[in-house]
C-alpha cells in the first residue's frame, strides 16, 4: 500500500474511501487495498458468466503478519 487512503464524507455523512484498482499481473483482474478500521482489506474484481451478474468483488482482510512478509 502506496501511503495512507484518505477517508473522505459524502454529503449523508457516510464516510468512503475512494480505492484504484490495477492489474499488476496481467491477468485481466484487477486488485488493490483498502485501510478500514486500522485493518487492511484486498479487493479484487473478476467477471461472472452468472446471468444477471455482470462482475463479482472479493474483499479480503489481510492480517497484520501476512502484511509484513508479503508486502
Amino acid at each position: 500500500m502506496q501511503g495512507k487512503k484518505r477517508i473522505s464524507t459524502d454529503r449523508f455523512g457516510n464516510p468512503y474511501q475512494v480505492v484504484g484498482l490495477k492489474d499488476t499481473k496481467g491477468t485481466g483482474f484487477p486488485k488493490g487495498y483498502a485501510e478500514l478500521g486500522g485493518k487492511l482489506y484486498k479487493i479484487e474484481v473478476s467477471d461472472s458468466k452468472k446471468e444477471g451478474v455482470e462482475a463479482w468483488v472479493r474483499i479480503t482482510r489481510v492480517e497484520q503478519n501476512k502484511r509484513q512478509t508479503s508486502m
